[in-house]
């Protein structure tokens, strides 16, 4: 495939998997031996791992929305820098336990690096802004500024 297809895909796969919340489609985007290299070391391996992450955006955040705000592509992988936008609506599992939901707008920003083989997306790194999330929802407090 092409860099222009592999992006395709990829735009393809974040609109419908997240946007559109068509869960179905990660078997026809996602290798079933994918890599996600960022993933939590209890989440499962291959596509179940992206099938568990997709329902628990859904279900902790109902109204969550990405934008694809640009993507570079090169040989097999491309990379996208996005923006996600939802209300804290229900619990929200993190490492550190659960939290209570707020009822509060976030939004975050992030990456990710996928690669494409064979017309699916088969590995998947990922980096994002967890600690402006904590703070919009009020799990961490604000850190007062020293005025001296």
């Amino acid at each position: 495939m092409t860099a222009q297809e592999n992006t395709a895909l990829v735009r393809r796969y974040l609109d419908e998997a997240f946007n559109k919340r068509n869960i179905a489609i990660l078997d026809e985007v996602v290798a079933a031996d994918h890599a996600h290299h960022s993933a939590p070391p209890d989440r499962s391996p291959g596509i179940e791992g992206v099938r568990e992450f997709v329902r628990a955006v859904h279900a902790e955040w109902p109204d969550l929305r990405v934008t694809i705000e640009d993507q570079v592509a090169e040989g097999d992988k491309v990379v996208t820098r996005w923006t996600v936008q939802g209300t804290n609506t229900q619990p929200v599992t993190t490492p550190f336990g659960s939290i209570a939901p707020t009822g509060k707008q976030i939004s975050m920003t992030g990456m990710d690096i996928h690669r494409v083989d064979g017309g699916k997306v088969v590995e998947t790194w990922s980096d994002a802004d967890y600690l402006g999330l904590m703070l919009q929802i009020g799990a961490v407090p604000t850190p007062a500024l020293a005025m001296q």
